[in-house]
């Protein structure tokens, strides 16, 4: 099984990215309006790490979870 490096990187255009290293192929990027940004004062990014980081730990549990037949099929999902 062969893994994949990524990284967080701020782009020119101010969005914070999750990209492979070895392709420089962006996964997702977030991007934050000037006024989050001021109100956040300048952390940003340390929120959109923490937001990417939760997000590949939830991708990470759901990939490894494979549903059965009957696994809550016709449950809607909320999404807050």
């Amino acid at each position: 099984m062969s893994t994949a490096t990524l990284e967080i990187v701020e782009l020119n255009d101010g969005r914070i990215a999750l990209r492979y290293v070895e392709k420089d192929e962006i996964l997702l990027a977030l991007s934050f309006s000037g006024k989050t940004i001021n109100f956040l004062r300048g952390q940003h990014r340390e929120i959109a790490r923490a937001m990417i980081d939760t997000g590949v730990q939830m991708a990470a549990q759901v990939l490894g979870h494979q549903p059965a037949d009957n696994d809550d099929e016709n449950i809607p999902h909320v999404l807050h």
